[in-house]
């Protein structure tokens, strides 16, 4: 995992056998257990909330990007 760290920071991951990459407008994930969910680097969810099911949908054009 360490490895791959630098790889990440490089945008090179994406080569390695251990990386799949796919695209999708919207990913669920479920567990059979609770768990925790982060929004944006902070805490949205935490196991005592009892969330066993994320839905991640990409809204196209969102976020405007000035630069």
């Amino acid at each position: 995992m360490l490895c791959m760290l630098t790889r990440v920071m490089k945008g090179t991951h994406v080569t390695s056998r251990h990386v799949t990459m796919r695209q999708s407008r919207q990913i669920t994930a479920w567990s059979s257990s609770p768990m925790p969910i982060y929004v944006d680097g902070e805490m949205f969810a935490y196991p005592r909330d009892n969330v066993h099911q994320v839905t991640v949908t990409s809204l196209p054009a969102a976020v405007q990007v000035m630069v």
